[in-house]
């Protein structure tokens, strides 16, 4: 940090659970994390705590800047701080040859930091397929989520046969899957499911059979 960081400014930074949400976009929660520990070591990312102690002694309160080298993750329960917002680390004393004992409380992040890191993710990220890309722009609601179900699809047919009455025929026609697949807009509708769905009027009539010369 290259100015002191003030108290109000320290409330404005992210909190250890925060961090953890941020970066979900990241992948795993092992890969996040490993990925922000590498860049606390190297001092790309700004941490401070509300508290800090030194070998148990009189409480410093903050914000208290907390050096890179103090998330060797070597001397530190890494997974505590991300829920606790706490955590103990021993530092080598400059005066004596024994360590000393460092401890953070409430310990909080850069936000600008964290989205310089988001920011240098996405851009490794290869382009979204067209599909991808499609589903991105599309409302929640209408996203796929899970199939269809015989029953749905039974709902379907009957709206569908009141307006454009029974269809006795093999082939569905692509008007049809069209009609299904607008009707769940929610769903994965397939052609077999449209098929089985119009099987209730009773037998099919083969479509045309198609011969290769």
């Amino acid at each position: 940090m290259a100015t002191k960081l003030s108290s109000d400014d320290f409330q404005k930074w992210l909190t250890a659970p925060e961090v953890v949400t941020r970066l979900k976009d990241l992948g795993s929660r092992l890969t996040a994390l490993s990925a922000l520990a590498d860049r606390l070591k190297a001092g790309l990312v700004g941490s401070a705590a509300e508290h800090r102690t030194i070998n148990l002694g009189a409480v410093e309160s903050g914000p208290v800047e907390i050096p890179k080298g103090h998330w060797n993750f070597d001397g530190v329960a890494v997974d505590d701080v991300w829920e606790t917002a706490q955590f103990t680390i021993w530092v080598q004393s400059s005066e004596r040859y024994e360590k000393e004992r460092r401890d953070y409380f409430g310990v909080r992040f850069d936000p600008d930091d964290i989205e310089a890191m988001l920011a240098a993710a996405r851009k490794q990220r290869p382009p979204a397929s067209p599909q991808q890309a499609l589903a991105s722009r599309q409302p929640e609601k209408y996203q796929r989520k899970g199939h269809v179900t015989d029953t749905q699809m039974k709902a379907w047919y009957a709206a569908f046969k009141a307006v454009y009455g029974g269809t006795a025929r093999d082939v569905v026609e692509p008007f049809e899957l069209d009609s299904a697949r607008g009707f769940f807009q929610d769903k994965e509708v397939s052609r077999e499911d449209v098929r089985k769905a119009m099987s209730s009027d009773g037998p099919r009539t083969p479509g045309p059979k198609i011969t290769k010369a």
